[in-house]
């Protein structure tokens, strides 16, 4: 995967093991100050975040504008690739999407951008939930009139700055129904395929993936079970049954689905909205988890 970075950050990074980072995911102190001895801040972050690149023909050193629209833990996959870019004065754009709030996700590295680097970088708040709690927050997703609007703006831009025609590079990162949802809007609208880069983040992030088994989901409280292709998603299950599964967004990102599991294997994209405690207490996505074993769900 190449992804487009400003010209004095051109690394490759691998993810890096449990051992090597501390309980936050950042790269354990004493290697940090090892190594920071022969890489610079950007590729130390890089590390930190355990965000992969790799050097390709998309590292240009000509200005450009960067486009980034990310959900909840996904965002801090590509912290490096925005400050970086920041930093070496090329525009940003960042569409920023939350559960709620309460799990903003690099969030003094964001709010300082427009302080920092002036009307070249602006990002958007997005919540599923309690948007008025934040400064400047909205509802929802990302939707087709955000983008347009962010096209004029990305025009205005160009006009302004004509070195920039025909280098504005999109990065998704998030789960893959959004980054599927969030493609598909940009290439209807224009933005040509090869511009658009895809972050799966996280170990798990694409791991486990469907090999055509079939499972059965039970649903304990409503005493129905279905068999389901593990391609299909508990939510679709639960549709399938007549079992009354509450959903919203659909893709990992507001909870609105969350369900227990009480026995089973499970597979959900990653990152998602389901924190860490939620996890722990045996709680799934709905919208985004599909059966690896045959699954008895609390609904």
């Amino acid at each position: 995967m190449s992804v487009f970075l400003p010209a004095r950050v051109r690394v490759g990074v691998n993810h890096l093991g449990q051992g090597l980072r501390d309980a936050a995911g950042l790269l354990r102190g004493d290697l940090r100050a090892r190594v920071q001895q022969r890489h610079s801040e950007e590729e130390l972050l890089a590390m930190s975040r355990a965000f992969a690149a790799s050097r390709g023909p998309a590292v240009r050193p000509e200005p450009h504008q960067l486009v980034v629209v990310a959900a909840g833990d996904g965002l801090r996959a590509v912290v490096p690739l925005i400050e970086g870019t920041a930093r070496a004065g090329h525009p940003v754009d960042v569409l920023a999407l939350f559960r709620s709030p309460a799990h903003v996700a690099a969030a003094a590295t964001l709010q300082a951008l427009p302080s920092t680097h002036g009307e070249t970088c602006a990002v958007t708040w997005l919540f599923e939930n309690d948007h008025e709690a934040w400064p400047g927050g909205q509802p929802g997703g990302v939707t087709v009139r955000q983008l347009r609007s962010l096209g004029a703006r990305l025009r205005r831009r160009v006009a302004a700055r004509p070195e920039l025609e025909g280098y504005t590079r999109y990065v998704l990162a998030g789960p893959a129904a959004l980054r599927q949802r969030v493609r598909a809007m940009l290439e209807r609208g224009g933005v040509a395929a090869d511009a658009i880069e895809d972050v799966a983040t996280g170990a798990g992030g694409d791991a486990s993936p469907p090999v055509g088994a079939t499972w059965t989901v039970r649903f304990a409280r409503s005493g129905v079970e279905v068999t389901v292709s593990d391609d299909r998603t508990i939510l679709a299950a639960g549709q399938q049954a007549g079992v009354p599964l509450a959903f919203s967004c659909t893709m990992g990102g507001c909870a609105a689905c969350r369900v227990r599991v009480l026995d089973g294997a499970l597979h959900m994209d990653e990152p998602n909205c389901l924190t860490s405690e939620e996890a722990r207490q045996g709680y799934c996505l709905a919208c985004v988890a599909q059966p690896r074993a045959h699954v008895t769900i609390d609904a």
